[in-house]
């Protein structure tokens, strides 16, 4: 087959070709193609995903662009092939490979790891094997076009519809049994404050700016435990538990492994779900992403935090060539956020917005409802207003982005007053964010309605407590977390009360048998947790920590409370340091105190291998030799 087949783009014509306007034409369908192609790829990945049409009228413009900066190397090949080849098939090849390769190789990578997959032969093999597919693909689509004169304005117009018809419809949504009737039953609210920590809050801490006046309100109708525990410093890992009742290593799921395995643990949403809630939840973070199994059990399930287009694979290699640009040209380092368009949040006003029109739907079966609100989370932006008032006179250098900000001095150590200036940044977002869940409760008026609240956080923030900054430990601000749970009126009796404060244990674990026993559901044996609403706590209570959310296992954190002491032990293996801390006298968990009571560690340490070990809680955890943890990490695959 000549080039002259297909004519020139210019719009020269040579005998039995398309012409002008059917090359423009063909082009068309070749967009259109590859567009609905990468469409359904991402509906089946997003199956939750409603069948809206922007996702393939964003792929279809991405494509198109795509097309425009493939025409260069098209014309290329033809020219160093002596136009041996049709310019629109180069053109197709020249589009389609470099995302198949680019998605197969990122089948050999994973989320937080590295790039030692890629040293095999089977990805090589693999992109060769996609060269190929694409190769005769693009052979086949123009032996189609040259199918038949008469025919032929037929067959684009029919693949452009076709194409345009999946795009837009296929796969359809998920569907859903409900078994139960749960009418008369309370609504259930779940509000995450994503990394938001007790100690800066007033209705946990005194001491505490006054940044939070609804939340502080808020607790006057409920009851208040002041020792909270997040499970681990993870958003993944810790909503799983929160969502599972039982421990990180109990529901498998970890940094290089976000996946929920149904047959390890009960999901919440799954139980109401089967007892007649409808159940929904909206979230701030793609960290959350319902593809991992973590929409199990939710009706609805709006994960969507940036344009629908950035979950394609075309935008893919887009974003990796993002990634690597920031790695090695410090102009586009952005602050620790390269990657434009698409920066993995959103901002809490569109939760709340998409819940409570969710909520508001007419449907009027009693519902469970959580919301994931990122906004305290790094980086540390609030607005003009916030800041002015709560943020003071600083003359240094850090700002928001913290440690990863491209203007801090390399090897930069923060003093006291870059930790000032960051906790009342950090303090003026909860603010913002106080007023907006304020806003939103108000609105809906649940507080007056059949509807209990729960507020609690996935983790906390360290901000210079024991030299750490975020959250990538497990120091007391960096797990402690609030916990407040305003009961429904009236009902079914409960230890809850009005403006009741404990100061008892409790745990990320003990959420959804809350949430179950609230609506007067079972607690399936195999959750840990406990019913707060019923359980009587006890003053000895043993909670676990577990930070396994590293590339490497010996970076990881276990720790154990019991009887105003915590004991934390970093590593496994042979990789092993253990640390007591007596909270009483040092509430951040920075002074280890093992010398002075070598018994109680020991007990301690004892008590936290044979808890875990009743479900093999090591399972999976590898410690990986540092030299070959050289790709993904390096991108900013790791931070959550």
């Amino acid at each position: 087959m000549s080039g002259s087949e297909l004519g020139e783009i210019n719009g020269e014509t040579a005998p039995d070709t398309l012409g002008k306007p059917g090359v423009i034409h063909a082009l068309l369908a070749c967009v259109f193609l590859l567009a609905a192609v990468d469409t359904v790829l991402v509906r089946r990945a997003q199956s939750h995903w409603s069948n809206e049409p922007r996702l393939f009228l964003q792929t279809l413009v991405l494509w198109a662009c795509l097309a425009g900066l493939a025409l260069l190397p098209a014309y290329a090949i033809r020219y160093l092939l002596r136009r041996s080849v049709p310019l629109l098939g180069s053109l197709f090849w020249c589009l389609a490979f470099p995302i198949a390769s680019h998605r197969v190789l990122d089948s050999f990578t994973s989320f937080g790891g590295d790039t030692v997959g890629l040293r095999s032969p089977w990805p090589w093999l693999g992109v060769l094997g996609a060269g190929l597919v694409c190769l005769l693909t693009a052979f086949v689509f123009v032996r189609f076009l040259l199918s038949g004169q008469n025919a032929r304005r037929g067959a684009l117009l029919s693949l452009l519809g076709v194409s345009s018809l999946c795009g837009f419809l296929l796969p359809l949504q998920d569907e859903f049994l409900v078994e139960g009737d749960a009418t008369g039953k309370p609504n259930l609210l779940l509000l995450v404050w994503d990394t938001v920590r007790a100690k800066s809050l007033t209705a946990f801490d005194e001491d505490a700016l006054r940044v939070s006046p609804y939340l502080t309100e808020l607790a006057s109708q409920g009851t208040t435990f002041e020792s909270a525990r997040s499970v681990s410093c993870f958003t993944f890992t810790s909503h799983l538990s929160m969502l599972t009742g039982v421990y990180p290593s109990e529901h498998g799921a970890w940094i290089l492994n976000l996946n929920y395995d149904p047959t390890r643990a009960d999901h919440v949403a799954a139980l109401l779900q089967r007892e007649g809630y409808r159940t929904g939840a909206f979230v701030g973070t793609d960290v959350l992403a319902g593809h991992t199994g973590m929409n199990y059990g939710f009706e609805t399930y709006d994960d969507i935090v940036d344009p629908p287009v950035t979950y394609t694979s075309a935008w893919g290699l887009v974003h990796d060539l993002q990634s690597i640009a920031a790695a090695h040209i410090p102009l586009f380092e952005f602050n620790g956020r390269p990657h434009w368009i698409q920066d993995f949040q959103r901002p809490a006003d569109d939760s709340l917005s998409a819940a409570k029109r969710w909520i508001r739907n007419g449907d009027k079966r009693p519902w469970f409802c959580m919301i994931n609100m990122y906004d305290a989370h790094w980086p540390y932006l609030p607005s003009p207003d916030a800041t002015a008032e709560f943020v003071g006179e600083y003359a240094g250098p850090v700002n928001g982005f913290s440690y990863r900000s491209t203007g801090l001095p390399k090897g930069y150590v923060m003093n006291a007053e870059d930790q000032r200036h960051l906790t009342e940044l950090y303090g003026a977002e909860i603010f913002e964010l106080d007023a907006k869940v304020g806003a939103f409760l108000e609105e809906l008026a649940v507080a007056e309605s059949n509807t209990a609240i729960v507020v609690t956080a996935d983790h906390g923030e360290a901000f210079g407590e024991g030299g750490s900054f975020g959250h990538h430990d497990i120091f007391e601000p960096q797990v402690r977390v609030p916990l407040l749970i305003v009961p429904p009126p009236g009902g079914e009796a409960h230890a809850l009360g009005f403006g009741v404060r404990v100061d008892k244990m409790t745990s990320g674990i003990d959420i959804a048998p809350t949430l179950l026993g609230l609506a007067g559901v079972a607690v399936p044996k195999g959750m840990r947790g406990i019913d707060l609403a019923r359980t009587p706590l006890t003053d000895n209570r043993v909670l676990l920590l577990e930070d396994r959310d590293h590339k490497n296992a010996k970076d990881s954190h276990f720790g154990i409370y019991r009887d105003g002491f915590k004991y934390t032990r970093t590593g496994v293996g042979q990789h092993v340091q253990g640390f007591l801390f007596e909270l009483a006298h040092d509430p951040n968990g920075e002074f280890d105190v093992s010398d002075d009571y070598p018994e109680l560690t020991q007990e301690l340490a004892t008590l936290l291998d044979d808890l875990r070990a009743q479900w093999n809680g090591d399972e999976g955890l590898q410690v990986a030799d540092d030299g070959n943890l050289d790709g993904l990490g390096a991108l900013g695959y790791l931070e959550d």
